[in-house]
């Protein structure tokens, strides 16, 4: 009589797709608990039976991905030194580019990452991803650029501490650099205060004639705002597609804020959440 096989419990099994979703959701639940979470509450959030998670459960414990503390699960060494290897490996950059990408392909105008020097209180952009329209906007990387007169500028201004952000009015300096860029500091504060709530900020032929810019924050986990995301274009296909811009590029910074881990409120999605930022 021939020995039945030895079945093995893995993350493929029965499910497919879906236990990789659940496995997923599971990593997630538990990155965000930090005394764990019990069988029944996995469960009960990512909508799954007890029996399939129990045994998602033991899959992921003889892989070291999780482990138990009496009823409780919690991340395990595997997923740690997973995220240390990531965190060593990719950079801001490295990890804006598929949302770059993604902002670049559905506008088909260039996608820029701006970063914030808060020693010099100024802007930078630190990469971006060229239009191939004939007519396009193309930034010079890495050169320092004033924060009140741009998209990047004014929604990084705006999700700053409010201490930080005064001192950086009562500093003054706000010089025009062309015809249209608005220099009155009450305007100023009215544009960067709409941005809060709106959760982008735009900016037409201010920092150069016939260019164009819409922009929204990046959260990072805990809730600070260090980098944007930013369509560049030229003004009158801001003015003619203004509408899809801002959804656009709203959309593409929300989803990289919650890749990043950050799962508070995000602005610009409601009513109700507005006024929680505010």
């Amino acid at each position: 009589m021939k020995p039945h096989p030895v079945v093995r419990e893995s993350l493929a099994d029965s499910d497919g797709p879906r236990a990789i979703q659940r496995v997923v959701s599971i990593a997630n639940l538990l990155a965000r608990t930090e005394s764990g979470a019990t069988l029944a509450q996995i469960a009960r959030r990512i909508g799954a039976p007890k029996s399939s998670v129990h045994a998602l459960m033991r899959a992921l414990m003889s892989l070291e991905m999780a482990v138990r503390n009496g009823e409780r699960y919690v991340l395990g060494p595997a997923l740690f030194s997973l995220a240390l290897a990531v965190q060593a490996r990719y950079t801001m950059t490295t990890m804006a580019r598929p949302f770059m990408q993604r902002l670049h392909e559905g506008s088909g105008e260039t996608a820029i990452l701006a970063a914030l020097d808060r020693s010099t209180s100024s802007l930078i952009y630190v990469d971006q991803i060229e239009s191939a329209n004939p007519v396009r906007y193309t930034a010079a990387i890495g050169n320092p650029r004033p924060l009140y007169c741009s998209g990047a500028g004014r929604v990084l201004l705006a999700f700053q501490d409010a201490q930080w952000r005064e001192e950086y009015y009562a500093r003054g300096g706000f010089v025009p650099i062309t015809t249209s860029t608005v220099t009155d500091l009450d305007e100023i504060r009215r544009k960067v205060d709409r941005a809060r709530i709106d959760g982008f900020a735009t900016s037409v032929e201010e920092m150069t004639d016939g260019a164009a810019s819409c922009a929204a924050p990046i959260f990072q986990r805990d809730g600070s705002v260090s980098h944007s995301l930013m369509i560049a274009t030229v003004a009158f296909r801001l003015r003619q597609r203004g509408e899809l811009f801002r959804g656009m590029v709203t959309s593409v910074a929300n989803e990289f804020s919650r890749a990043l881990g950050y799962d508070g409120v995000l602005p610009g999605s409601g009513d109700d959440q507005r006024r929680a930022i505010l």
